[in-house]
């Protein structure tokens, strides 16, 4: 019984490996936004801004079907996260 779970689970792990991964790469792309949306010691507001909208550019023009709404999302609060306040 124990050799007949072990064997599911492994066929399972096997299905899963190639979506997973993915789910990791978007992870760090999330991760990146994370990074250039607070206050930086070693880069501007304005250096942030410029690396934002790359990233969006990027993703609008990747064939990944998960970038296209990273795209999207970015692109509706990307003109009020740089505005204003204090350089950091």
């Amino acid at each position: 019984m124990l050799k007949r779970l072990a064997g599911c689970m492994d066929r399972g792990r096997a299905v899963a490996r190639d979506p997973l991964a993915h789910v990791g790469l978007s992870a760090q792309d999330l991760q990146a936004v994370d990074g250039i949306l607070g206050p930086s010691a070693t880069a501007t507001r304005a250096e942030r801004a410029a690396r934002c909208i790359s990233l969006q550019q990027e993703w609008e023009s990747s064939a990944d079907p998960v970038a296209q709404p990273f795209a999207k999302r970015m692109s509706g609060f990307a003109p009020g996260v740089f505005g204003g306040g204090r350089d950091g």
